[in-house]
């Protein structure tokens, strides 16, 4: 019965070769493919949802002043505001400025 050494089977299959010839290039791969994830996802929630700053005591009680909320962009592409609906519009004297306001009336 004839057994092989373990050295012979190293030579034979090379394992160790095959292992380590690509793995600088998987790991720049693996590297790409997150910054690029990454990004796509970044850009997916800026497109979709912005945060703004309540400026002054006028939607008392329900947003307190200095507090931060986020803003669904898309849903008013699907439907028209509603009466009750806060919104976020550019204030008319200030342009650089935005109002976080409730709609009372249409």
């Amino acid at each position: 019965m004839a057994t092989r050494s373990p050295q012979t089977e190293r030579e034979d299959y090379a394992y160790e070769d095959e292992q380590g010839e690509h793995r600088n290039y998987r790991l720049v791969l693996e590297i790409m493919e997150t910054a690029v994830l990454t990004l796509l996802l970044f850009l997916g929630v800026r497109l979709t949802v912005q945060n703004y700053q309540v400026c002054g005591p006028s939607m008392t009680p329900t947003l307190i002043d200095h507090q931060y909320i986020l803003v669904d962009k898309v849903d008013y592409y699907l439907h028209s505001p509603q009466r009750g609906d806060v919104i976020v519009f550019v204030a008319p004297p200030n342009p650089a400025e935005d109002y976080v306001k409730r709609i009372i009336g249409l």
